[in-house]
């Protein structure tokens, strides 16, 4: 995706994409598409990213996130980019700082939060981004599902299609 992996690119214009697919995403097709039914939002790595991102950002569309082995800090993909469009796409950032009587918590806490994440190989920094969320919404007394697969699960798609298969079945 341009907007996130062209790392060589001017980052306030790939936020700017960003958000602008975000918005096409939120704002014109899911409401044409869905009829207001709630979604489920899931993605590994990047995706997970993205659908922690989703999720948060627009709790009254979604009703479920299974996130595996995502980065929840935009930093991570926009380096030193720093403004208010990086801090809106940054789960992290913007579930540090919501206040805590914001609406929200109560809206998350009504919904289902699974975030995954294995302990082995090329899954370290993976690992801390997924304990500072879980830490973020322990404080905040959202309920959510985090699950550290053992340590000899790696970053990797012959883990993610089970973990998500293992999910979906626990959801649907």
């Amino acid at each position: 995706m341009e907007c996130w992996s062209l790392s060589d690119g001017n980052q306030n214009e790939r936020i700017q994409l960003h958000e602008r697919w975000f918005r096409y995403i939120t704002d014109e097709l899911i409401p044409a598409v869905c009829n207001g039914q709630k979604l489920i939002v899931t993605g590994c790595i990047m995706g997970g990213c993205h659908a922690a991102n989703f999720f948060f950002r627009r709790p009254d569309i979604f009703d479920t996130l299974i996130a595996q082995s995502g980065l929840y800090h935009a930093s991570y993909f926009l380096g030193g980019c720093s403004d208010e469009l990086v801090y809106s796409n940054s789960p992290e950032d913007y579930l540090t700082w919501m206040p805590r009587d914001h609406y929200y918590w109560n809206e998350y806490r009504h919904r289902r939060i699974i975030i995954c994440c294995g302990q082995g190989n090329w899954e370290e920094d993976l690992l801390a981004y997924t304990r500072r969320l879980d830490a973020i919404l322990k404080d905040h007394g959202v309920p959510a599902w985090f699950d550290y697969w053992g340590f000899d699960v790696a970053h990797d798609w012959c883990w993610w299609r089970p973990q998500i298969k293992y999910f979906m079945e626990k959801v649907v």
